[in-house]
């Protein structure tokens, strides 16, 4: 966890760039985006989709998220990140929300992967349901199994 003056920093200096361009906050974002997905890939490479998102809960868990998945009979999985690494950030700026999202359907492009809790949105923890493509189905949200279709807001963690 980082300090409180190095992340109100960081909030701070976001806001500065904010102020001179507006569209350099969400390119620094997909910069990040972009560095994650490219050091995934090449740690994903050869896994099979258990192994991947092991490989994936645990370099989140690292960077801070405390997270965790279940696997569902379907074949799907459930990713819940009980911690936000970035939340003083994303908290004001939702551009390092999407990038979070679009990082895991980067790194796993051969399945569907829906956020299903957010804790910007009020959520204790943020969720991801992740399931293997169905032939011939567009990817559109909607749940792998009858236990994930719920939302879910996992109770804080005990302390």
């Amino acid at each position: 966890m980082l300090p409180k003056a190095s992340v109100d920093l960081s909030v701070e200096l976001l806001g500065h760039i904010e102020e001179e361009d507006p569209e350099l906050v969400s390119r620094i974002f997909e910069r990040r985006r972009d560095r994650r997905v490219a050091q995934a890939r090449t740690q994903l490479a050869g896994k099979n989709l258990d192994e991947q998102v092991a490989f994936l809960a645990g370099m989140l868990d690292e960077e801070g998220y405390l997270a965790d998945f279940e696997k569902f009979p379907s074949g799907a999985y459930r990713m819940t990140l009980h911690s936000c690494a970035i939340w003083a950030v994303a908290s004001r700026y939702g551009q390092a929300c999407a990038t979070e999202l679009d990082f895991l359907r980067e790194v796993l492009p051969e399945v569907e992967i829906e956020r299903i809790a957010h804790k910007a949105t009020g959520a204790y923890a943020c969720g991801y349901e992740i399931r293997p493509r169905v032939a011939g189905r567009l990817p559109v949200g909607g749940a792998a199994t009858r236990a994930t279709t719920q939302k879910f807001h996992p109770s804080p963690p005990a302390l």
